[in-house]
């Protein structure tokens, strides 16, 4: 298996904002870069399970309704989930 190799990531922000990022981060006894990297993380991660849950609620949805069955239900989802 070979090593993942990360990408770099430019963005634009204002002073002020950059400026709050430090001391958040100094705050936290973390660099800048570190700290948004985590910020982003958590992020990504709450999405994701926010987006399961959806999909669970709609899968449930449409087997109590009748559209598909259990089995069904969990290959779309599945297929969904790694689209």
């Amino acid at each position: 298996m070979g090593t993942k190799t990360s990408v770099r990531l430019s963005i634009d922000l204002l002073p002020d904002f950059h400026e709050e990022l430090q001391a958040l981060a100094e705050a936290s006894g973390k660099t800048v870069k570190k700290y948004v990297v985590e910020a982003l993380e958590s992020r990504v991660q709450k999405d994701n399970e926010l987006e399961d849950r959806i999909l669970g609620e709609l899968a449930e949805e449409a087997v109590k309704e009748g559209y598909i069955g259990v089995e069904e239900s969990e290959e779309l989802s599945s297929l969904i989930r790694n689209a």
